[in-house]
């Protein structure tokens, strides 16, 4: 156990020799982006923003998905009940080649929702970058002998 510890450790500051130059880059790059979240506190309100409207498309995307599930096929089995409105959902057709169930049309409709509900969690995503990068950049290259940001 110590000895394979013993090996870690000359292992770790092996690297950490061959890479330094990179390593202080990276120190560098560390220090900037603190100062960056100092100078620009505002910037927090982005990842809120999105934590915001990630959570809106959510729950929009749930109640469309449970929506979707009233327009499936049902058979009345309300009769001599004291509401009239219970139903049960039908099963869904079997081929009767294969003796597997077929694809409807509401699978196809989900199908697209999950779609949909990952390309624009994605696109919040990514644009989420987009604005941090943007601002990130603009502060770095705006920076100077004279002042930051």
């Amino acid at each position: 156990m110590v000895i394979s510890g013993i090996i870690a450790l000359i292992f770790f500051n092996v690297v950490l020799y061959c890479k330094w130059k990179q390593i202080k880059i990276a120190i560098a790059v560390i220090d900037a982006t603190a100062d960056f979240f100092v100078a620009t506190k505002r910037i927090n309100l982005v990842g809120i923003t999105y934590f915001v409207l990630m959570a809106a498309w959510s729950a929009f995307w749930v109640a469309c998905l449970i929506a979707m599930s009233g327009i499936a096929e049902y058979e009345w089995t309300g009769k001599d009940k004291v509401t009239h409105q219970d139903r049960k959902m039908l099963p869904r057709p079997v081929n009767a080649e294969t003796n597997k169930p077929e694809m409807t049309a509401v699978d196809y409709m989900i199908m697209y929702m999950v779609f949909a509900f990952l390309w624009i969690v994605l696109w919040l995503k990514e644009s989420n970058v987009f604005v941090l990068m943007a601002s990130v950049s603009t502060y770095y290259f705006d920076s100077g002998p004279n002042g930051e940001g």
